[in-house]
């Protein structure tokens, strides 16, 4: 029906026959009753459109709503308004239709809910594809979104969520496990007048509200290279169904940043950096003049330097708080030094002899990460003086793994502090996926499956939001990190082991 002259009703009567051809045979929507056919009301003016409802209203002695959409429906009639660019093909047109056509046929009311918005907004898109989309949901998962628990509850749903809907509503009819049950759901929410979804959740759909959360952002992952924790869809593998998932926690490995311990001989390191500024040349100069005024200001200081570097301290003395200070703002300072992404240049360290390993390095250039640049600053920074630093470990950040299995398994690693994960596969190894998370950045070395980080890189502090960095099976996080990975990989985990620290000792996957 519509009022507008230009409107040609043999074409929007044609594609609205499509678009209930399309949804019936999708929904399995019992035969149309005479008398109950879907019905679209197209105004020749938003204030015509508008005035409707209110005019409804009135007569019915009802609360007036001003639509401030393209469109709306009330008593199972679809209305919208005309719009001379889109003429006949307006989404608005078939978005009404679909509300009136679910309506009339199972008599659910449309009441702005999940299941009218869900069916209404996917048959939107699929007649009138909409560019951007993949932006729009990859965005929607960059906020927090309220649970399908809350949103799937028979109430109306605001607009802002209408993208997770849509995919949800794209995700039931399409997907293997949910489609052959949504006559049934249908029928079922008709009969009991509401479109809450807790009732039937187990009974039809078989499935949890985190089954159907999970699911859903697997679908999102693949269809719209959506990352809705973290994980892009190119770093999400195919799993086989008997695959086991291993989990490695630590809290840090044998040391973070820089350590005091690395050093053997405080007392001449000191001295070769002080000596350093009479020529103001070399390697030690290099070392000394990147290093902050408190960390050189300790340094300088003969007695105080000597007693950072003293194994131990007589808790009760009088110094014992200020040698623990100064500790930290040495260890500070050479922390800003091994990263330090421009310490190491050839060109600007003439004569100095690196390691093959330094050299390689270097040359990744802007591929070179975080704790890339740490190790190559830390090998360099031990050629000013060689004897007066341990010879082991090179690298401190590094934990290794040992896969000793030959069944699939997904390979779990999780840590607080940086750390260089280095896998090594045995001959029979299967490691379909690597699952890698830390409050701080993690590395993963060894493996030629798939790599997948979860947690949200934030810039300001250098950490990872929403990370998974448990190493303690009776922390309260445990029940959350266990949750988590049952989303990214629909199995439970097989083992987990959990250390405060790296020993140094190879872990082995699965434990002997």
């Amino acid at each position: 029906m519509t009022n507008e002259p230009d409107l040609d009703l043999a074409v929007l009567t044609k594609h609205l026959q499509l678009v209930a051809a399309r949804v019936t045979k999708d929904l399995s929507l019992p035969k149309i009753q005479e008398g109950r056919c879907p019905v679209l009301v197209v105004f020749a003016s938003r204030q015509q459109f508008q005035s409707y409802p209110v005019h409804l209203a009135v007569k019915l002695n009802a609360e007036p709503i001003l639509p401030r959409s393209a469109g709306f429906t009330t008593d199972a009639i679809g209305t919208s308004y005309w719009d001379p660019i889109a003429r006949e093909k307006r989404p608005a047109f078939t978005h009404e239709f679909v509300h009136s056509l679910v309506e009339r046929t199972l008599g659910i009311n449309c009441r702005g809910d999940w299941l009218h918005e869900a069916l209404a907004n996917h048959y939107q898109l699929q007649f009138h594809p909409q560019p951007g989309l993949a932006e729009v949901v990859r965005a929607g998962f960059k906020k927090s979104g309220i649970p399908f628990s809350r949103l799937c509850n028979g109430m109306m749903v605001s607009s802002e969520h209408y993208w997770r809907l849509a995919t949800l509503g794209e995700m039931l009819l399409t997907d293997e496990k949910y489609k052959s049950k949504i006559p049934a759901l249908l029928a079922a929410l008709s009969q009991a007048e509401t479109t809450a979804l807790q009732p039937h959740l187990e009974n039809i759909l078989k499935c949890t509200w985190d089954d159907l959360e999970r699911d859903w952002k697997l679908h999102c992952a693949k269809q719209y290279d959506a990352a809705p924790d973290g994980v892009p869809a190119k770093d999400r593998p195919v799993l086989p169904p008997d695959v086991e998932v291993h989990g490695v926690g630590l809290y840090q490995p044998r040391w973070d940043g820089f350590s005091l311990r690395e050093v053997i001989d405080w007392k001449t390191f000191a001295e070769v950096l002080r000596e350093s500024t009479k020529t103001k040349k070399g390697l030690a100069w290099r070392i000394w003049s990147r290093l902050p005024e408190e960390a050189r200001s300790v340094l300088q200081d003969a007695d105080k330097s000597a007693a950072v570097g003293k194994r131990s301290l007589q808790i009760n003395s009088d110094l014992f708080k200020e040698i623990l200070k100064d500790r930290r703002t040495v260890s500070d300072g050479f922390l800003l030094v091994l990263n330090d992404k421009t310490f190491y240049s050839p060109k600007e360290i003439e004569g100095l002899e690196t390691s093959k390993q330094v050299q390689e390095l270097f040359l990744k250039g802007p591929l070179r990460t975080k704790l890339d640049t740490r190790l190559m600053n830390r090998l360099v920074l031990k050629t000013v003086c060689p004897k007066v630093f341990r010879t082991e470990p090179d690298d401190p950040s590094e934990v290794v793994v040992e896969v000793k299995t030959n069944k699939p398994i997904v390979l779990v690693l999780t840590a607080y502090h940086s750390c260089n994960w280095v896998v090594k596969p045995g001959l029979d190894a299967k490691i379909a996926w690597v699952i890698v998370s830390g409050y701080y950045q993690q590395q993963v070395s060894g493996v030629t499956c798939p790599v997948a980080t979860v947690g949200r890189y934030e810039k300001s502090g250098d950490y990872f939001a929403g990370s998974l960095s448990v190493h303690d099976k009776s922390s309260k996080d445990f029940d959350s990190y266990q949750k988590k990975i049952r989303e990214l990989t629909s199995h439970e985990i097989s083992s987990f082991q959990g250390y405060e620290s790296y020993g140094g000792v190879p872990i082995n996957v699965p434990r002997k």
